[in-house]
């Protein structure tokens, strides 16, 4: 998928705290990998999925939801457990604008 389409809202949760404007990088270590950064950055149309995650990664106290458009082209993301699409989610290999924090 090369852009998203007007009218979809894309969401990123993160215990990393973002102003507008600033970028989500790809390339950090994720949840599912084995310790060496993927190159990848997730993101989902699901508020409520992206709020999930952000809460279930987070080290500290608090967590952050942020929307986001993505820069470049992405794909559906793939559950790394069953390898199915997981619908309305997607990772993409380039980073993600802040254009609003959900509260």
């Amino acid at each position: 998928m090369p852009f998203p389409e007007e009218d979809v809202t894309f969401y990123h949760g993160t215990e990393h705290e973002f102003a507008i404007g600033e970028f989500v990088e790809p390339g950090h270590i994720s949840h599912v990998s084995t310790g060496n950064p993927d190159g990848l950055v997730w993101f989902s149309e699901h508020e409520e999925f992206a709020e999930f995650w952000g809460d279930e990664l987070r080290e500290g106290d608090s967590y952050y939801v942020y929307e986001v458009v993505p820069q470049g082209p992405y794909e559906p993301d793939r559950g790394v457990a069953t390898g199915q699409v997981l619908e309305g989610n997607y990772q993409s290999r380039f980073s993600l604008l802040v254009v609003d924090e959900v509260p």
